[in-house]
Formats: C-alpha cells, sequence, structure tokens
C-alpha cells in the first residue's frame, strides 16, 4: 500500500532545511520502498512494510530527527484517505480558482464538542469545513493574508495539523496513479 507522509515545516524560511534527494535515499535506507517527494515542502509518498499510520509516523519522525536534526510534527494517510480527502472538499463546487482551496491535515480525529465548538468562529474573508481527520479551507485573499493558521485549528480542536494548497494535493493524488 502506497502512503503520504506531509511533513511540517521543513525548508520554510531557512529553517528545518532538509534535501529531499538526501531524505529519499535515508528512507530507502530504512526500508521504505518507490520514494518519491513532491516539491521542497514535505510531501512523501512511499511503501513501507509497517501497516499501522502511527508506526509510519513514528519512524518517520525519528529518521528526521536522527538524519538531519529536524523535530517537526508528520501526519500520515494511506492513498485511500488522501482520495477521500480529495473527493469530499465541498469548495469545489463553489468556485473554480483553485488558488484559494487548501487542505489542513489533522493528526487524529478532533472531539465532537470541539469541532461544534470550533466551528461556530466566523471569518471575513476566509471560510472552513472540517470533516474527520479534514480541514477544507477556501481563502479568498490567499493563504498568505488569512486569519486562520494551523495554529488557530491545533488551539481549538487539540490536535496537530499541517496545511497544504489544493495544487499540492492534486499532484500527489495524481502521483499516486503513476
Amino acid at each position: 500500500m502506497q502512503y503520504i507522509a506531509i511533513i511540517r515545516g521543513i525548508n520554510v524560511g531557512g529553517h528545518n532545511n532538509v534535501n529531499m534527494k538526501v531524505l529519499r535515499e535515508a528512507l530507502e535506507h530504512a526500508g521504505f520502498k518507490d520514494v518519491r517527494t513532491y516539491i521542497q515542502s514535505g510531501n512523501v509518498i512511499l511503501r513501507s512494510h509497517l501497516r499501522k499510520i502511527e508506526s509510519i509516523e513514528t519512524s518517520l519522525s525519528k529518521l528526521l530527527k536522527a538524519s538531519f536534526d529536524v523535530n517537526v510534527p508528520v501526519i500520515v494517510r494511506n492513498e485511500q484517505e488522501w482520495e477521500r480527502t480529495v473527493k469530499r472538499n465541498s469548495y469545489l463546487k463553489s468556485t473554480d480558482d483553485h488558488t484559494k482551496l487548501l487542505v489542513t491535515f489533522l493528526s487524529e480525529t478532533p472531539s465532537s464538542a470541539d469541532v461544534k465548538a470550533t466551528s461556530l468562529f466566523r471569518f471575513p474573508h476566509d471560510e472552513f469545513v472540517i470533516d474527520g481527520k479534514d480541514i477544507y479551507l477556501f481563502c479568498k485573499d490567499g493563504y498568505g493574508k488569512s486569519d486562520i493558521p494551523n495554529t488557530f485549528f491545533e488551539k481549538h480542536l487539540k490536535v496537530t495539523g499541517t496545511t497544504r494548497n489544493w495544487r499540492t494535493v492534486l499532484e500527489v493524488s495524481s502521483m499516486l496513479h503513476v
């Protein structure tokens, strides 16, 4: 089975620099197969003998720390979960401008009480829908001017998250089928 590792906070603003070629080699050396990366921001497709997503996340986190001295969140989805994310974006019906669409991937499903409370927040230029371990964002002025960064969701939902733009989500999806 293919898995997608979404590594948060690498190669951003000169911090937590990780060369993707070296990362691929380190992952292959650690036993992962068919390792591919998409751009420099920590999107990795791989196959693993490990079957539990938590085990893959732990293994990747340890590898990043040991090989690159980088301690950042790693969120893993299997290919079925990724395709579910692609299919369930309700904002695709609202806009053709995919540059305004993003997904925040959560490390786990937040509690229903936290989802309910967080869903009450409103922002003048941004909208969001929480759907299990995914949050779909529509940022009318772009994510760079958004009022709702990862930290907002992490604080209110009490789970770790990392965000990818819709183009990246679709590109990773297409790489699953190559």
